[in-house]
């Protein structure tokens, strides 16, 4: 990864992929909700990321993130046009999303995760419990 790049991420000028994030993961041996936990301890999960290429990392990463998208609008009680209007995305963005067919970018990242009223690190926290924290219009980051 270029440091320009790393720089620019690190001053809040990019808007990294979520490719970006997971080769940043893999780079501090963290899992990518690690990367928004602010109000944690840095917590470095070693993880045997040598077993796959980068590719297939990166479509089970996208995978994995659709169905937690899935699983938070059916918990919310929102269906997929209701996400739309609430991230101000368009529906069949979310539908892609959703199905791990995009690449998604950082601010689509966090669209998504103030219309669900979530926590960025929420979002990634795949086998986490469901968030029971709906914030009422106040994203408390």
């Amino acid at each position: 990864m270029n440091i320009r790049v790393i720089r620019r991420i690190e001053k809040g000028e990019a808007n990294p992929e979520l490719k970006t994030l997971l080769r940043l993961a893999i780079a501090l041996k963290t899992k990518i909700a690690d990367l928004f936990d602010y109000d944690s301890k840095v917590k470095f999960v070693v993880k045997d990321y040598g077993k796959y290429n980068f590719e297939k990392l990166l479509i089970i990463e996208k995978k994995k993130l659709g169905k937690r998208i899935l699983q938070l609008c059916i918990h919310r009680g929102i269906d997929q046009e209701e996400l739309g209007v609430l991230s101000r995305i368009a529906s069949s963005d979310i539908s892609h999303y959703k199905n791990g067919e995009e690449n998604l970018v950082l601010l689509t990242l966090l669209k998504i995760s103030i219309g669900l009223e979530i926590r960025m690190s929420e979002l990634f926290d795949y086998n986490g419990k469901i968030p029971d924290n709906v914030f009422q219009g106040k994203i408390q980051f």
